[in-house]
C-alpha cells in the first residue's frame, strides 16, 4: 500500500483510531440563546412584568374586618357590608378590582377597593369577612398574600346615603353675616388638585407623601390621567391648606368647585 508522503503506516493507524472515537460520541447541542421578550422554557417562574401604568404585584400580609364595622360608612362613601367582596387599601383608587391570592393555600378571590387601610406595618390589604372566608383567612386572622390589580378604579367617592348625611348641610363662611344664605357659591366646598399624572406610580408616590404629612388625598381618574386631590375642602380653609402644603414643598395647586 502506498502512503502519502510524510505519513507512515503508524500515523495513519492513529488518525483512523481518533476518527472512530469522535464518531462514537454525538454532537453536544449548543443551548438556544433566549432572545429579549421570549418565554423561558420552565413554566411557573417569576410573575409577569407589570402592565404599563399599573403598579406591579405586591406580596405582603392581609387581614380582615367584620361585624364591628358592619353598616358603618367607608372612606369611599359606601356603607361597609361585610358580606360583600370588598377590601381596604391605603393608596389604590376606589373601584379598583384586585385579585388576592392566599399564598399558604393557593385560594384566590376578586375584591373591589372601597375603603382605606390597613394601617399596620407590613399589611397591604384589609378584606371584608366574605372575601376573607373565600380564601380561608378568617381562621388565620392574618396571612401572606399576593395582590394583583385587575383594573383600576376612578377613585371617586360616592354620595353617602341620606341616613349618613351631615345635618349641617352646606358649609357656611365664617365671615358671612347673619343674612348670608347657607350653601352660597362662595361657601361651597372645593376640590384642591395637587398633581395630575400619566404614570400612576407618580400619583401613588405623591399620595403616600401627603398621607405621611397628615393629609387625606384621593385619586381622580380621567382616561389615562390620574389626579391627586383633596376633596370637600371648605372654601374658607383653602388659604390655610395652601400654607400647610407650602411647608412640605407643594406650592402649585389648582382649586376647583365640586
Amino acid at each position: 500500500m502506498v502512503y502519502p508522503r510524510g505519513l507512515s503506516p503508524l500515523r495513519v493507524s492513529a488518525l483512523v483510531s481518533l476518527l472512530m472515537i469522535f464518531a462514537a460520541f454525538p454532537l453536544i447541542a449548543q443551548p438556544q440563546q433566549q432572545t429579549a421578550g421570549s418565554t423561558p422554557a420552565s413554566g411557573g417562574g417569576a410573575p409577569a412584568p407589570p402592565r404599563a401604568g399599573y403598579p406591579p404585584d405586591q406580596v405582603g400580609y392581609a387581614s380582615w374586618y367584620g361585624s364591628r364595622f358592619h353598616g358603618r360608612l367607608t372612606a369611599s362613601g359606601q356603607v361597609y357590608d361585610m358580606n360583600k367582596m370588598t377590601a381596604a387599601n391605603k393608596t389604590l383608587p376606589f373601584g379598583t378590582k384586585v385579585l388576592v391570592t392566599n399564598l399558604s393555600n393557593g385560594k384566590s378571590c376578586e375584591v373591589t377597593i372601597n375603603d382605606r387601610g390597613p394601617y399596620v406595618a407590613g399589611r397591604i390589604i384589609d378584606l371584608s369577612r366574605a372575601a376573607a372566608e373565600s380564601i380561608g383567612l378568617t381562621g388565620m386572622g392574618v396571612a401572606k398574600v399576593r395582590m394583583h390589580i385587575i383594573s383600576l378604579g376612578n377613585g371617586a367617592r360616592v354620595r353617602p346615603p341620606a341616613r349618613f348625611a351631615s345635618s349641617a348641610g352646606a358649609v357656611v363662611s365664617k365671615t358671612s353675616g347673619p343674612g348670608s344664605p347657607r350653601g352660597s357659591a362662595s361657601a361651597a366646598p372645593v376640590i384642591v388638585q395637587l398633581g395630575a399624572f400619566r404614570d400612576l406610580s407618580n400619583a401613588v408616590r405623591l399620595k403616600a407623601f401627603l398621607d405621611r404629612n397628615g393629609f387625606d388625598p384621593l385619586y381622580e381618574k380621567d382616561g389615562d390621567i390620574t389626579r391627586v386631590v383633596l376633596v370637600s375642602v371648605p372654601a374658607v380653609d383653602v388659604a390655610s391648606v395652601r400654607k400647610r402644603l407650602a411647608t412640605i414643598g407643594i406650592t402649585s395647586i389648582l382649586v376647583r368647585h365640586e
